[in-house]
């Protein structure tokens, strides 16, 4: 009986480890997005997404767009976009890279590059933003386009 106890306690304070040690891990790849600018791309790319919405269904009233129920699905889209995000991060950076990328962050020449990449991701979000609108106008034309022809 008191070997199912120790194991039990062991197998207890193992994944409490396990946790405290995930749980450390998500908040420095959150630290680094915060540092390196992913935050607020995020918040962007949110942005741009809803004026693409607006765009592909101008018919829907501006009340639409100010409901607590759309609101909450942009809401949630960010969550999950970040939770994606840093479950990447985690999997693919090991503690010790993060540490030393955001102690490079850190330094002059890392916070230039933050700053340069803080100010081109609003650009280049843009500019992805006006060539995925683009492609949705292409793509809707040629799936108008086939359907006329394939009757």
């Amino acid at each position: 009986m008191k070997k199912i106890v120790r194991f039990g306690t062991f197998s207890l304070a193992f994944l409490l480890a396990v946790s405290v040690a995930a749980d450390n891990k998500r908040e420095k790849v959150i630290h680094l997005f915060q540092i390196n600018g992913v935050m607020d791309s995020i918040d962007q790319n949110a942005l741009l997404g809803i004026e693409e919405m607006k765009h592909s269904n101008p018919s829907l009233p501006e009340e639409f767009w100010k409901s607590p129920k759309y609101l909450e699905s942009i809401n949630w889209w960010k969550r999950a976009f970040l939770d994606e995000q840093v479950k990447s991060a985690m999997s693919n950076i090991s503690d010790e890279e993060l540490d030393q990328i955001v102690a490079l962050l850190s330094t002059e020449n890392g916070q230039k590059l933050v700053e340069v990449n803080k100010r081109m991701g609003p650009v280049y979000n843009v500019a992805n933003a006006k060539v995925l609108r683009e492609f949705s106008e292409r793509f809707s034309k040629l799936v108008r386009e086939w359907t006329l022809t394939s009757d």
